[in-house]
């Protein structure tokens, strides 16, 4: 393939990103898999009269602008334009209420018109076609005007021209430079020169974008120079001294910090196309509210783009929640882990507030348990409990647990005792006892599943004995405290606490006592089990109609 310039998948999160971003980039542009370019296993390999008979730059920031722009400025101020037509026409709405959300929508807007970015943009756009493809005197007027009726039609006026081919890529993609791509690159930089992109008024992006990045690709793949500097990152050899820290959480400024360095001589540097790749990063992530969130799975590349296309097909509201979109990522993958096809997984993210991209690994052995805990994790997925003033995300509360390597037992112990204040139902508890056991039963999972259940099965019995009733929250004082003994008991890990309880119980209601509750000796992992799912069957709540029998619920229990 030598008329191919070929992309690999490596170790670094960096270059995978960026080869899906490229990815993404192409077919933004429809660019055609198996002509244009050919995904093979682990390798990319773009047809090289592709790249040198279409305009690279300026498709990278097409592709850019469209992949990107729900997560700009300009699509807020855009899409306010609907939400200011509604607050005008909302009766509802008194004048002095209107005014103050009209003149916050308004207020966002000039906000983003008087930015440096903006205006230099515009020139340059205006400089180039000769003529106001966006009107900077409307700009101007829309901030001063103090009609209402009047800014609403110079908005409206202003959004239809931004959204003219002409401008919208150039301005979307400065939009990003000034708040999305700090995630990436390190401020006032790429390559040292990131402010320079929205200072320029003489010079596209595109233009810029190709001196700086494209041209040195593709004069380092015909050039026959010495090449002395190995790549960093790729290990091929280079005659570039580009350096990698315009990346941000890299490495430093190889200008001005040198003392890291052997003889304080950098060697840090990265050939052209890894730098070309870098640029293609944040087409890589994905975006679910302020985070940045990337699966780096370098088994091959299609493997790596079934991945992130959880993240890519989910909808809008959705976003908020990146530890669901991990989940339902991996649990996928149960298949290629059990054939040995799956290495560890790093999941990359970084937020906006933060300087530092944050990782977690996911090993084979998490995504099988994961794959087998998914019936009860989908259940818990919209479990939430009020304590005091706040409100507890269970489904995060779980999975923050096994990213952490964390057992549940605490967990549930916290959520029953505030629970427990208010009667509120605890049945999604039992799902969490059972991922719990799914990731902490080892060899004997199994057999511990079936003695949790027994267990569960006694205290539901229990609990009909004690209250008389299955479907209400447990308001009896009795149950109560003979709840609070037991997890207590558990809490502390003593068993004859435990079980001095479940004798008295057992005794006093005359009932023999259950053979299950002699296997908490067998260890702590099988005492906390056990004894979890036993309290976890006395406040277990059937939802039945007031009045109604427990006749079938009770051939249920038994």
């Amino acid at each position: 393939m030598d008329d191919k310039v070929i992309f690999k998948l490596g170790s670094s999160f960096l270059v995978n990103a960026g080869i899906l971003g490229l990815l993404n980039c192409l077919k933004e542009n429809d660019a055609v898999e198996n002509t244009d370019y050919i995904i093979d296993g682990q390798n990319l390999y773009v047809d090289s009269g592709y790249l040198n008979n279409n305009d690279i730059p300026q498709m990278y920031v097409k592709a850019t602008s469209n992949i990107l722009y729900n997560k700009t400025k300009i699509r807020v101020i855009i899409d306010s334009l609907s939400v200011i037509d509604a607050v005008i026409k909302n009766e509802k709405l008194n004048d002095k209420a209107k005014k103050e959300k009209l003149k916050k929508l308004y207020d966002n807007a000039s906000a983003l018109f008087a930015k440096k970015s903006f205006e230099n943009g515009v020139s340059f756009i205006n400089a180039k076609y000769n003529e106001d493809i966006v009107s900077l005197k409307l700009c101007k007027d829309f901030k001063a005007c103090k009609d209402n009726e009047e800014k609403n039609r110079m908005l409206k006026e202003i959004c239809e021209q931004i959204k003219r081919p002409e401008a919208f890529s150039e301005l979307v993609f400065r939009d990003l430079i000034s708040f999305q791509f700090k995630s990436f690159f390190v401020t006032n930089s790429l390559t040292n020169v990131m402010s320079a992109f929205n200072d320029i008024k003489t010079k596209s992006i595109a233009e810029f974008y190709n001196n700086k990045y494209f041209e040195p690709l593709i004069k380092s793949l015909d050039e026959k120079k010495k090449a002395t500097i190995r790549c960093i990152e790729c290990r091929e050899t280079t005659s570039s001294k580009t350096e990698m820290s315009f990346m941000i959480d890299t490495t430093d400024d190889l200008g001005r910090k040198k003392s890291a360095y052997w003889n304080c001589i950098p060697d840090a540097y990265i050939c052209e196309k890894c730098a070309f790749l870098y640029t293609f990063v944040p087409l890589g992530f994905a975006y679910l509210g302020q985070d940045a969130v990337f699966i780096n799975n370098n088994f091959d590349i299609k493997n790596l783009q079934g991945n992130m296309q959880y993240f890519r097909d989910r909808p809008d509201e959705e976003e908020s929640n990146k530890d669901k979109m991990f989940y339902r990522a991996f649990i996928g993958l149960k298949t290629k882990a059990l054939e040995n096809k799956l290495s560890n997984i790093q999941v990359i993210s970084r937020n906006m507030s933060s300087n530092h991209f944050k990782m977690n690994v996911i090993g084979k052995d998490m995504v099988i348990k994961l794959s087998d805990s998914s019936e009860y994790l989908e259940r818990i997925e919209k479990v939430y409990l009020k304590d005091g003033e706040n409100y507890i995300n269970i489904f995060d509360e779980v999975f923050y647990n096994i990213l952490s390597g964390r057992n549940q037992y605490g967990l549930i112990h916290k959520l029953l005792l505030i629970s427990m204040k208010t009667n509120k139902n605890v049945n999604y508890l039992y799902d969490i006892l059972k991922i719990n056991i799914i990731f902490r039963g080892g060899e004997n999972v199994n057999e511990l599943m079936k003695k949790v259940k027994t267990a569960y099965m006694c205290g539901k019995e229990m609990r009909y004995k004690i209250t008389g009733r299955m479907e209400e929250a447990d308001i009896d004082n009795s149950l109560r405290g003979y709840v609070y003994k037991l997890n207590n008991a558990i809490s502390v890990g003593n068993r004859d606490m435990f079980l001095d309880a479940i004798i008295r119980t057992y005794s006093g209601n005359g009932l023999p006592i259950p053979s299950v509750f002699m296997d908490c000796f067998e260890s702590d992992e099988s005492f906390k089990s056990i004894g979890q799912s036993y309290i976890l069957g006395l406040k277990y709540q059937k939802f039945e109609k007031k009045n109604e029998t427990n006749e079938e619920d009770m051939k249920n229990v038994k």
